[in-house]
C-alpha cells in the first residue's frame, strides 16, 4: 500500500439474524461515512453475505472470487464441535499442523495463501480499500502485511463485526481495531497444547496444490513404485536367455 493510504478489513459471519445483519450494516456505514475517505474502493468475495454488506453501504463495489472463504470440503458449514464428533481423526490432524492441514475435498491455509496472492499484489498498488471478506481470508491478509509466520497465521484473532485498519508506516503496518458494537459469538480457537504423540498426516495434507483441479487428477506414481503393467508386457525367460547369449558374444 502506498504511504498515506489505509486498508480496511471487515469480517462477515456465516449466519446472521435480520436484526443483527441490519445493525452490522448500519454500524459499518456510519463508520465509513465518519472517516470521509477519498476514493474508497470496496472489494467483496462472491458469497452472498459480503455482497449484502457492500450493497448496504450504497457504493460501487468489486467482487473477487479469490476472496471467498477457505473451502472446508466435507466439513463445510460445520462447527468445531461437530467436526470433532463426526471426524475425530481429521480434527486431531488439523490440530497437529493447522497451516498445512487440508480438509478432505477442500483447502488448507497454505492453499488459501497461494489463492490470495493476486489480490495481495493488487492491494500493494491500491490506495484506500475496504475488503469485506471472511475470517480465514482475513487472517491470511493480516499475516502478510504484519509479516507473521505460517505457524502464527491460523491463530490470529479476527473477531466478527470488527474492522481492522492497516496503515503503512516505516518498516511495516500500523493496525487499529474498530469494534462495531454489534453482539457476536466468539469463534476464535486458541492453538492447542499437544502432549500426545504426533498424528500421521495424509499425504495430500502436506502436498501444495498447484492448480484448482489437482484433486480430480489420477494418482501419479513415484519413481520405482509404478505398477509393472504400465511398463508393457514382461519378457519371457527364453527372451532374457537369448539376450544374455548375444551380450556375451560381444
Amino acid at each position: 500500500m502506498p504511504q498515506g493510504f489505509s486498508f480496511f478489513i471487515c469480517c462477515n459471519p456465516a449466519v446472521l439474524s435480520c436484526r443483527t445483519l441490519n445493525s452490522t450494516h448500519s454500524a459499518l456505514k456510519k463508520f465509513i461515512e465518519e472517516q470521509e475517505i477519498v476514493d474508497l474502493k470496496v472489494w467483496t468475495s462472491q458469497l452472498k453475505r459480503t455482497i449484502q454488506t457492500a450493497e448496504s453501504l450504497g457504493v460501487l463495489y468489486e467482487q473477487w472470487k479469490i476472496l471467498n472463504e477457505i473451502d472446508a470440503g466435507v466439513c463445510e458449514e460445520m462447527t468445531y464441535a461437530e467436526i470433532e464428533a463426526k471426524y475425530p481423526e481429521e480434527f486431531a490432524m488439523r490440530d497437529q499442523e493447522k497451516y498445512l492441514y487440508r480438509y478432505p475435498g477442500g483447502e488448507s491455509y497454505q492453499d488459501l495463501v497461494q489463492r490470495l496472492e493476486p489480490v495481495i499484489m493488487e492491494l500493494e498498488r491500491q490506495g484506500n480499500v475496504l475488503v469485506i471478506s471472511h475470517q480465514a481470508v482475513m487472517r491470511c491478509l493480516l499475516a502478510y502485511f504484519l509479516d507473521k509466520s505460517a505457524d502464527e497465521l491460523p491463530y490470529l484473532r479476527c473477531p466478527l463485526h470488527t474492522i481492522l485498519k492497516l496503515t503503512p508506516v516505516a518498516y511495516g503496518c500500523k493496525v487499529e481495531t474498530i469494534t462495531l458494537n454489534v453482539e457476536a459469538v466468539n469463534t476464535h480457537r486458541d492453538k492447542p497444547s499437544l502432549n500426545s504423540s504426533p498424528v500421521r498426516m495424509r499425504r495430500n495434507s502436506f502436498t501444495p496444490r498447484a492448480s484448482a483441479d489437482t484433486v480430480k487428477r489420477p494418482r501419479h506414481h513415484s519413481l520405482g513404485s509404478k505398477p509393472l503393467h504400465l511398463l508393457g508386457p514382461l519378457p519371457s525367460l527364453e527372451d532374457l536367455s537369448e539376450q544374455f547369449k548375444i551380450s556375451c558374444l560381444f
